[in-house]
């Protein structure tokens, strides 16, 4: 019974919510994010939007 009131509740809401209708996604081909242009649209589900990106910076292969 100490394990359960330490749970929580299971519907508490993240601290940052993802996109809803009243804040949709605004990420669209072209966007900038870090070091990635994204190209186009490749996928949507109920998880998110998939884009096909191109690094603008590449390492050349090296791993850092």
């Amino acid at each position: 019974m100490r394990a359960h009131e330490k749970s929580g509740d299971l519907l508490d809401l993240p601290d940052s919510p993802s996109a809803t209708v009243d804040a949709p996604i605004t990420e669209k081909p072209g966007t900038q994010i870090g070091p990635y242009k994204l190209l186009q649209e490749i996928g949507e589900g109920g998880m998110g939007v998939v884009y096909m990106a191109d690094q603008t910076n590449p390492s050349n292969g090296v791993w850092r």
